[in-house]
């Protein structure tokens, strides 16, 4: 960076594949340390191929998983969460939908490589609409409650 300023490293490590048929096309992110609270702190990066972008906040589900998980291990827990999304009614049926939250999904790894990989923990993420949400919390809490009664 511009400033020479030393950022600790943070987990997750953000990965996703733009592109399945071009490695290049992955992005990472990386979520910076909380004193960087306003993007005037964050120093300017001094490579071209380094952006830093506010992501806005957003709902998910994660599917965890431990071990050595790369981008086709990913896509694989993508689909079988995205499944269980489904089933469970926290996703728009259809099929568009379901392609949508497999396309949108994330990596998120939280060890250095160097770490046994029995002992990884990684993530993988899907974006929820917060409506759909909201639905399905409404609908079992209401029915856990008359259950109680």
């Amino acid at each position: 960076n511009l400033r020479g300023k030393a950022i600790a490293m943070t987990a997750p490590v953000i990965t996703k594949n733009e592109d399945e048929n071009d490695k290049s096309a992955e992005t990472m992110q990386f979520i910076l340390p909380a004193e960087y609270d306003s993007m005037s702190k964050i120093p300017a990066p001094t490579n071209p191929d380094v952006r830093i972008v506010e992501i806005p906040s957003a709902i998910g589900a994660v599917y965890h998983t431990n071990g050595k998980v790369d981008v086709k291990k990913g896509d694989e827990l993508a689909v079988s969460l995205v499944g269980q999304l489904s089933e469970d009614g926290l996703l728009a049926s259809g099929e568009e939908a379901r392609e949508k939250a497999i396309e949108g999904h994330q990596l998120w790894r939280y060890d250095p490589p160097f770490t046994i990989p029995y002992f990884r923990r990684n993530e993988v993420w899907v974006e929820l609409d917060p409506e759909m949400v909201e639905a399905y919390l409404k609908k079992h809490s209401s029915s856990g409650e008359a259950e109680a009664k």
